[in-house]
């Protein structure tokens, strides 16, 4: 077991005795911060036991693109600061079944919900209703 696992965060604003190397979106580094192990004692069955593990938790981050087409039950959503491809907050938004299940990660202009069916979207139905018309 090492002696601690070192994680690099962005966001975390205690104390450290670690940073990255300065970059020119963190001209200081990012704080790194040592998660030690941690040891559980207990007894079971009138044996003593002890467990030391790293007190991480497994996540996964993926993309919009690679998430299109799936449901899951809660996410992290985060935005960005700008639409890189037309329908991509559409996907994120759609991932879950209530938008009750959606953190939203940072800050976004929401009129990118507001205007989900963008410029186009009206041209789009004019021309459906052109093409198929009710008979």
């Amino acid at each position: 077991m090492p002696l601690a696992i070192l994680v690099s965060c962005k966001t975390y604003t205690g104390p450290t005795l670690w940073r990255t190397e300065p970059r020119p979106d963190f001209p200081e580094g990012i704080p790194v911060i040592p998660i030690p192990p941690v040891k559980s004692n207990f007894d079971i069955g009138g044996k003593h036991l002890a467990r030391t593990q790293a007190p991480l938790r497994l996540a996964w981050v993926v993309t919009v693109h690679k998430f299109q087409g799936l449901t899951q039950p809660k996410i992290k959503l985060g935005l960005g600061k700008k639409e890189f491809a037309v329908g991509l907050t559409f996907v994120g938004l759609s991932r879950v079944k209530a938008l009750t299940d959606i953190m939203f990660v940072g800050q976004f202009d929401y009129s990118r919900v507001h205007n989900l069916g963008g410029k186009n979207l009206q041209h789009r139905l004019d021309d459906f209703v052109r093409r198929y018309p009710r008979t």
